[in-house]
């Protein structure tokens, strides 16, 4: 299955997952989480945190508006996620399809990977974060078929992810 978080810019989505799966080892996947004003790739389960954006001037990179991402970390967390979804883990979370995926970069060939695996590989969850108003673009390039994803707004994520991802 499919799960899409969504919700505004800065509305917790990624620190939510941050929270809800740290410390389960049934989990794998890269989130995105800003601290200090500067943005980090983190890789689940392990924890291990990275910058996303360029640390020295001579370094190629990928930019958005302000923003000028690593191509060195992109490249990271994309190896990371690859073998997330090769791997054995029942849930694998990519954080986020944003405005550089709409342009087919960054995430957008993994994600591409990893809705073709799910429409194959039905015991593997994925969780793809999505901005609220980049949903229409989202099923526009991906044609999901409506019984393979559930859309969670991040404002009833907690209840949703308790009763799907929590034993009982």
């Amino acid at each position: 299955m499919i799960y899409i978080l969504t919700g505004k810019i800065s509305s917790g989505k990624s620190t939510f997952l941050l929270n809800f799966f740290k410390n389960k080892s049934n989990v794998c996947g890269v989130i995105q989480v800003k601290k200090n004003q500067r943005r980090y790739f983190v890789e689940l389960p392990e924890g291990r945190e990275y910058s996303m954006e360029c640390e020295n001037q001579d370094e190629e990179k990928i930019k958005i508006g302000d923003y000028s991402f690593s191509v060195t970390s992109v490249r990271k967390a994309n190896t990371k996620l690859i073998n997330c979804l090769i791997g054995s883990a029942s849930v694998v979370i990519i954080d986020e399809f944003g405005k550089l995926e709409v342009e087919q970069k960054v995430f957008y060939d993994v994600i591409k990977s990893a809705i073709e695996l799910s429409r194959k590989e039905k015991s593997k969850n994925l969780i793809i974060v999505i901005r609220n108003y980049l949903l229409d673009e989202f099923f526009s390039m991906f044609g999901l078929e409506p019984n393979s994803y559930k859309v969670i707004d991040i404002n009833r994520a907690e209840e949703f992810f308790i009763s799907e991802f929590l034993p009982r």
